[in-house]
């Protein structure tokens, strides 16, 4: 499947709210709810006005990862620290999306955006049980740097967060 990452605009809303609703319950099975009202068209909206306002006064850049029709297939994103020097990367893939390589992809794209391709650090983090987000990371040159050793229950499993970086000049070429 061709994808290609989009800048995240006020346009994709309705489409986004629509991914974000089909793709609810799959997500909750890996990461937090992002609570009930999320899920309603006004708060959604104000909460998609907020990320717009990050990445005007970049602090964050939002990105859709799309297929070559113009459907939603996942998100992916990077948010500056207060240096802009280093950013945390997040993505996700929508259910009938997963098992394709599309998040190697899409983080492979990320990185090369002129913006992202000019930080010195990217860190990413993610659960322990979720090995396939770890294989993207490293299929994408991101290092392991540790496992926190404070663990958590997240829906009955004991988790650990596992940290991961990407240092400048030090990435896949």
């Amino acid at each position: 499947m061709l994808i290609y990452i989009e800048k995240l605009t006020r346009s994709h809303a309705k489409a986004l709210f629509h991914f974000e609703v089909a793709n609810r319950s799959f997500f909750e099975t890996m990461v937090p709810s992002r609570g009930e009202s999320y899920y309603e068209w006004n708060v959604f909206l104000k909460k998609l006005d907020s990320l717009l306002k990050e990445q005007k006064e970049k602090e964050a850049y939002y990105y859709l990862i799309m297929e070559k029709a113009g459907t939603i297939v996942g998100r992916i994103n990077i948010v500056l620290d207060t240096t802009a020097s280093t950013g945390d990367l997040g993505y996700r893939i929508g259910q009938d999306y997963t098992r394709k390589g599309l998040a190697k992809r899409a983080v492979e794209t990320l990185l090369k955006e002129k913006h992202v391709a000019e930080l010195e650090r990217i860190t990413a983090k993610t659960t322990s049980s979720h090995i396939a987000s770890q294989k993207v990371l490293e299929r994408n040159g991101f290092i392991y740097v540790k496992t926190d050793p404070v663990a958590f229950y997240f829906r009955g499993n004991k988790e650990n967060f596992v940290h991961y970086e990407l240092v400048k000049g030090e990435r896949l070429k």
